[in-house]
């Protein structure tokens, strides 16, 4: 999530260039518009899309399950009390206990397999922005 945050924080600021800086897209009328212009539009979009991309991949994914457990801080929070918690952990034997572990496990490894996705995704589009900005800048300034 950390990742995310700062993908967030770099793409957001890369974006507020482009916005401040680069072409002025709407001062042109749409049936004028030429390469640039286009260009410009498409940075804004893949860079707002890094944005979003990278909000996906801290989006909650935890299950909802509304089972009881002993491993996982999802299934330990349906307990109504800790003393109902205390007397379930305290009878289990070690086949429960492993089959929990294991499905925990599993369940992390899918939501890091997501996460990687969205952040991967979300680094490719932001890069695409970025070297669309770049492009747009160097012909403004230079």
């Amino acid at each position: 999530d950390a990742k995310a945050g700062v993908l967030v924080g770099g793409f957001s600021g890369l974006l507020s260039v482009a916005l401040s800086k680069g072409q002025k897209i709407f001062s042109v009328a749409f049936s004028q518009w030429a390469g640039w212009e286009y260009l410009t539009l498409f940075c804004w979009i893949f860079l707002g899309g890094a944005i979003a991309c990278a909000l996906a991949a801290v989006w909650p994914k935890t299950a909802t399950s509304k089972k009881q457990g002993f491993v996982s801080w999802v299934h330990i929070a349906n307990y109504q009390k800790v003393d109902d918690y205390l007397k379930g952990i305290l009878v289990a034997n070690d086949v429960q206990l492993i089959t929990q572990l294991c499905e925990l496990n599993y369940d992390l490894s899918r939501i890091c397999q997501r996460k990687y996705y969205w952040l991967s995704l979300c680094f490719k589009i932001g890069c695409g922005g970025a070297i669309l900005l770049t492009m747009i800048l160097v012909r403004r300034y230079f």
